[in-house]
């Protein structure tokens, strides 16, 4: 988070890949001196369950755990018992909005 704060021109926006990245994330723009989501809006993927209880609460995308668990039991008993494999499952994500994030400001984007 320092490096990305030291920028000629820092993000206005972080995704991090999960809910404790976006923690640490969260912390080093405090310890910056940024405030959340004025100076910066932070989102993580996970929605783990204390997301929601963070200061400010972590905007996030929930991913389905408990189906994504079954599935993949379904298919190593599926492998187990005829060795075939299924290659590709989508499931849903939901966007978890929260208080670490601003609204999306289309004048505050430059252009090439």
């Amino acid at each position: 988070m320092g490096k990305l704060l030291r920028l000629d021109e820092p993000p206005s926006a972080v995704f991090c890949s999960n809910d404790y990245l976006a923690l640490g994330a969260i912390k080093g723009a405090m310890q910056a001196g940024l405030t959340l989501p004025e100076d910066l809006s932070i989102v993580g993927f996970d929605d783990m369950p204390t997301a929601s209880y963070m200061i400010p609460a972590l905007t996030t995308i929930n991913q389905p755990a408990y189906q994504m668990g079954r599935t993949a039991c379904e298919i190593l008993l599926q492998i187990m018992e005829d060795q075939t494999l299924v290659m590709q499952h989508m499931m849903e994500t939901k966007l978890v909005v929260r208080d670490s994030t601003a609204a999306f400001a289309q004048e505050n984007v430059k252009q090439p």
